[in-house]
């Protein structure tokens, strides 16, 4: 059985949108892209990656992608890069 979850009842700026996983990956990048824009100090790139916890595979991918990049930045800060 699944369980369907409408966010548009805890998130209520999303309002009428389609409840599919698209749609709300999408809304919720472009809220957290806004937010990034809006707070970060530095302007920087902004990464949003969509997966389930327990797709492992997904998941240890995006980590290994995300160390990748914090270590390419660090070393061109270094001038090593």
């Amino acid at each position: 059985m699944s369980v369907v979850i409408r966010l548009a009842k805890y998130v209520r700026s999303y309002g009428d949108r389609d409840n599919d996983v698209d749609t709300v990956s999408k809304y919720l990048r472009s809220k957290f892209s806004a937010i990034h824009r809006e707070y970060s100090p530095n302007p920087r790139k902004f990464y949003a990656f969509c997966t389930s916890v327990t797709d492992t595979a997904t998941t240890a991918g995006i980590i290994a992608s995300v160390r990748d990049m914090v270590i390419r930045q660090h070393l061109k800060q270094s001038k090593l890069l």
